[in-house]
């Protein structure tokens, strides 16, 4: 049974941990990921996409300049939308199987903001929710758990006492 679990998120992949108790550690507390989600959508369109110029349509003969940014923008909020709502359900089925009460949530901010509600909404209200607007899905387990160590969102008694 887990007691917190932590989850990075940016618009194309989020990460989940489970935070467990190890004593062979310094600080004695490690992650352990469990679920590895990646946004194919969002990492095969939009304005990074190899090969796709997207500014705008700049053929004289195609009549007047039609920006395509905003529509393309929409179409990139709705794909990170989705994927929040993906994200909150595996996390609810992570809450409900290890019987967390705390969950650290580390997302760049526009994904903060599009995962808030989805997720407040399916942990209920036993479960509380520590929010950090910055991305680090980028960091290994270890090197997360001293930056989550350092900033004070995990600590050693967010770990459930071994079973004897």
């Amino acid at each position: 049974m887990a007691n917190c679990f932590v989850i990075v998120a940016d618009g194309a992949r989020a990460r989940m941990f489970v935070l467990e108790q190890d004593p062979a550690l310094h600080a004695r507390l490690r992650l352990v990921e469990k679920i590895d989600l990646i946004n194919t959508d969002y990492t095969a369109r939009g304005k990074h996409a190899p090969g796709v110029r997207s500014e705008r349509n700049t053929s004289r003969q195609a009549g007047p300049v039609h920006p395509q940014d905003a529509e393309r923008d929409r179409h990139r909020i709705e794909v990170e939308r989705r994927f929040a709502r993906e994200i909150a359900d595996h996390a609810v089925t992570m809450i409900k199987a290890g019987g967390a009460v705390k969950l650290v949530l580390a997302a760049e901010p526009r994904m903060l903001g599009l995962i808030r509600r989805p997720l407040r909404a399916a942990a209920g209200e036993r479960v509380t929710i520590i929010e950090m607007a910055r991305n680090h899905t980028h960091l290994t387990p270890s090197r997360l758990r001293q930056r989550l160590l350092a900033d004070n969102m995990i600590r050693l008694r967010d770990v459930a006492e071994p079973m004897r």
